[in-house]
């Protein structure tokens, strides 16, 4: 881990050009993150409906039922199942939470006099 020093002078506070004291603050990141936002293109389209529909009350087992009379295939070409339907929900519900899941803390503060 890298410190970066941040100097503050006296003419932040005075005018004067004279350093006062150096601040080193330690911090640590923890992110879980996505870094990849977005999923794209059939596999999309096929999520949406799968939200939309749970949103209008359909079961995972007729949500499972509407997909293969469309004749929508699952990302491995097979025919949808509810267990499938409930996975591809769980899913997207943790990137939604993923989006946010970052941290951080401030592990150390040094001060050094200068003058």
């Amino acid at each position: 881990m890298k410190s970066i020093p941040l100097r503050l002078n006296d003419a932040d506070i005075r005018r004067e050009i004279k350093d006062r004291f150096e601040l080193h603050i330690e911090v640590e990141i923890i992110t879980n993150a996505l870094t990849l936002w977005g999923i794209f293109n059939k596999r999309a389209e096929i999520h949406d409906q799968i939200v939309e529909l749970h949103s209008q009350g359909f079961s995972d087992k007729e949500i499972a039922r509407i997909l293969n009379q469309k004749n929508i295939q699952t990302p491995r070409n097979t025919l949808w199942a509810a267990k499938k339907v409930w996975h591809v929900r769980k899913y997207i519900s943790n990137r939604e939470a993923r989006k946010t899941q970052t941290s951080w803390k401030i592990k150390k503060i040094s001060v050094k006099k200068n003058y």
